[in-house]
């Protein structure tokens, strides 16, 4: 109660809370040089070097604060004053927060044109700008496109079979790109933007906060470029750096047909700038960065003389309606005049005239309380009117869990989970505005919601690990082999779990509820690799023993057990970069789930390689000198990129490689003996150095 007793006579400044604004706005404040302690992370904030107090709100809610005058400056995005349909001045164009409203479809679905799109179904969360932009296309083509909202996580929608496109906001484009969309039409560009209420409570600390915010801009932008030069080059290097207005030139004292000039110069060209100043004589070149200035914009300036022009406008109507006025005064003091000239009519209309206008003088006085009294009462009635919605809000959100926590509870629909993704956005908005609001006998309710979103997001959780073992089922890996292929999920099913682990990931921050997918994954996928790869596994040992027989190259059961399996890895790990949004959740994960296939793989190694060493036929000398080869050119360097992307300190592949090539190398010597007929005299020694009865003939 006390923080709000402090914002009488403060200038209140609306801050995004959270989102892709807010870090910037921090720097854009400190460089503005407004110091504030945000204790606790309460939502107000009070400036301790200036009579202003910072409200941190949903950038949503912002410009309608703004233009509703409860707040007098604000900085969002020219997307959320274009949705709100507000009335507020945009006063600087701040740079950061720069993005796009689009249009997106799908890169390979039907609908690759506006036009294609009206009439069917869009998601965003943006209606109003999404419905003047179909609205004009319904009507012309007959049809009814079928809007809906969506809170979070817009680019899921499509991938789940709940829309046909979206509107939604694109900055870099990744998301757009990793959810398998791209745009097709722009409905506005957009940026962060400084606003205003058009009639703030103090005006003077608006122009000074907007001067400062201005000097900040200006300063990223600009550096001060200084530099010597001699007199009769001055015109050229003036070309060069003609600064915002004019460059700043004086004589050098010491050296005649010298001067020094300063100009302003953008950071983005300062590179060049100092090249073509140093091929054009200059020396003593120095750039110095700034942290804040005072500069005009030209924008500023065109703005001020559109306002000088239609101020001259309204001050030429003024002035002919005022010449208008005269002339009747004139025209009426005339006629008064002839009437004092007619005689004894003149004090009757005189009489008349005064009696009027005492008239009129008694009405204004009697109308003006009533008029004062009228004002008063309109303005209690427009805040009992905004109390009585505000309190109508709080009922219908606090009834919010009654009404959702059955259709939560139950689970999504695995064929449309749109329904259940706007149950879930609805409890998210009730939660942040009563959040907002902090009252005390709201903190069950708020309780609850917190306990049914976590729900909600253990059912989507559920839903992932369904659809994870449905895709999960083994597969032939003989097919992928033969063709030369990479194997891949299903893509129905990738868009879906890639579109689903986006959202709960996206949702975490604002439910406060972590979901770890590495337990399932793990479980799910190891399953699947191991039981894929068993066939080539068993295959591995089926190795030919007939001493007769002659390898042919490439057709060791190992080797495409090996290749097979690398494969299999490598697609892993492009999976789990796309299932697993949480890089530590990626990996772990990605470890997990290779770990077995691996162990077995490096396990049947060793049993081929122990049976050879006890063995030791041609054929199989030979199968293990083609293993070595094909490992050597190909299988290596995927093998090595597996387990980079796993971080794994132990290389258990290169040791079993190691062992096969200490076998290989003993073969030779084998071979040298049994040459030389070492081997034949050798054979009756018993292998562990016993002496062995030899039996008589």
């Amino acid at each position: 109660m006390e923080l709000i007793n402090d914002l009488n006579d403060r200038l209140l400044f609306a801050i995004p809370k959270k989102g892709r604004l807010y870090e910037q706005c921090q720097n854009l404040l400190h460089g503005a040089d407004l110091h504030y302690n945000r204790k606790n992370r309460l939502d107000i904030a009070l400036v301790t070097n200036l009579p202003i107090a910072l409200i941190f709100l949903p950038a949503s809610d912002i410009p309608k604060y703004v233009a509703e005058g409860r707040i007098d400056l604000g900085i969002t995005g020219q997307d959320m004053v274009s949705e709100g349909e507000v009335e507020v001045d945009e006063i600087v164009e701040l740079g950061f927060g720069k993005c796009k409203l689009c249009v997106q479809v799908p890169i390979r679905g039907e609908s690759q044109t506006v036009e294609s799109l009206v009439g069917k179904r869009v998601v965003t969360s943006f209606e109003t700008l999404a419905k003047k932009f179909f609205d004009p296309l319904d009507e012309k083509y007959g049809k009814k496109t079928m809007i809906s909202y969506v809170g979070g996580s817009v680019e899921a929608a499509c991938a789940l079979g709940l829309a046909d496109g979206i509107i939604d906001l694109v900055e870099s484009g990744e998301t757009m790109r990793a959810a398998g969309l791209h745009d097709i039409a722009t409905l506005l560009n957009s940026q962060a933007v400084l606003i205003r209420n058009r009639h703030p409570s103090n005006p003077t600390l608006v122009n000074l906060i907007t001067s400062r915010i201005k000097g900040v801009i200006a300063a990223s932008r600009y550096v001060l470029c200084n530099y010597n030069v001699e007199r009769q080059n001055l015109s050229t290097v003036v070309k060069i750096t003609p600064g915002r207005q004019a460059p700043t030139v004086s004589t050098l004292d010491s050296h005649d047909g010298w001067v020094a000039v300063s100009a302003m110069v953008e950071s983005k060209d300062i590179a060049r700038v100092m090249d073509e100043l140093e091929g054009a004589g200059a020396t003593d070149i120095i750039v110095f960065s700034m942290s804040n200035c005072r500069v005009s914009f030209q924008a500023d300036r065109k703005r001020d003389l559109a306002r000088l022009d239609e101020d001259s406008a309204d001050l030429a109507f003024l002035q002919t309606n005022l010449d208008k006025m005269a002339g009747l005064t004139e025209k009426m003091q005339v006629g008064l005049g002839e009437t004092d000239r007619r005689g004894p009519h003149c004090p009757v209309q005189v009489g008349m005239l005064g009696s009027f206008d005492d008239r009129l003088v008694n009405l204004e006085a009697s109308i003006l309380p009533i008029h004062k009294s009228t004002q008063r009462l309109t303005h209690l009635a427009d805040n009992i009117d905004k109390t009585l919605k505000a309190v109508d809000n709080i009922v219908t959100y606090l009834d919010m869990v009654n009404k959702e926590e059955r259709f939560i509870t139950k689970g999504p629909d695995q064929e449309n989970i749109l329904p259940y993704l706007k149950a879930m956005a609805r409890i998210k908005d009730a939660l942040e505005y009563l959040e907002g609001k902090k009252l005390k006998a709201c903190e069950k309710v708020m309780g609850q919601m917190r306990q049914l979103l976590k729900a909600g997001m253990l059912h989507l959780e559920t839903l992932f690990r369904k659809w994870l073992t449905a895709a999960s089922e083994p597969i032939d890996p003989h097919v992928f082999v033969r063709d030369n292929d990479t194997p891949t999920m299903s893509s129905m099913y990738l868009q879906n779990l890639s579109q689903l682990s986006q959202y709960i990931f996206s949702s975490e921050s604002e439910i406060g509820y972590a979901v770890d997918f590495t337990k399932p994954y793990i479980d799910i996928r190891s399953v699947f690799l191991v039981k894929t790869l068993q066939p080539m596994s068993q295959a591995s040992m089926l190795i030919e023993r007939n001493p007769g027989s002659h390898y042919e190259r490439g057709s060791s059961g190992f080797l495409k057990y090996m290749d097979c399996a690398v494969k299999m890895f490598k697609a892993e790990s492009n999976l789990a970069a796309k299932l697993l949004p949480n890089p530590t959740h990626r990996l772990v994960g990605f470890r997990g789930a290779i770990q077995p296939a691996l162990t077995e793989l490096v396990g049947m190694g060793r049993q081929i390689n122990a049976s050879i060493r006890r063995s030791g036929t041609h054929a199989e000398i030979f199968m293990l000198f083609d293993v070595l080869d094909e490992y050597g050119r190909e299988i290596r360097e995927l093998f090595d990129e597996v387990l980079r992307t796993a971080q794994k300190k132990e290389d258990e592949v290169q040791d079993l490689i190691n062992a096969f090539s200490a076998t290989a190398v003993r073969s030779f010597v084998e071979f040298l003996d049994e040459a030389k007929g070492k081997k034949d005299k050798d054979a009756a020694l018993s292998t562990d150095g016993t002496v062995a009865e030899v039996a008589s003939g």
